[in-house]
């Protein structure tokens, strides 16, 4: 299952966080995380296959991500909650957000 997922990522916990995998609650990744982080004062972006986040600075993130197993009904939007673990093995459960299908129907 291919996954997009883009957004506004914010850490408020203490000092620094190293996010080096992402995926969906019941699912798995299938390879390492590729994600693009863009640069607001220049428009620019950079490919990483780890987030640093720093405490209470944001920055705008779109993931690609490849799961297993496939999860939802083909056509239909799937709500799902982004699981984020760090180099600590530790997981940050994001909130549950509703998917939308983009596949072929």
């Amino acid at each position: 299952m291919d996954l997009r997922v883009g957004g506004w990522f914010t850490y408020d916990g203490p000092g620094r966080v190293v996010i080096l995998k992402a995926r969906l609650k019941g699912t798995r990744l299938m390879g390492d995380l590729l994600a693009n982080v863009v640069f607001d004062d220049t428009g620019g972006t950079v490919q990483a296959t780890e987030l640093w986040f720093e405490e209470g600075v944001s920055a705008r993130v779109v993931m690609d991500l490849r799961l297993t197993p496939v999860l939802g009904t083909e056509g239909k939007p799937y709500r799902g909650q982004l699981v984020l673990r760090d180099r600590y093995n530790r997981d940050f459960y994001l909130d549950p957000v509703d998917f939308p299908w983009i596949g072929a129907r």
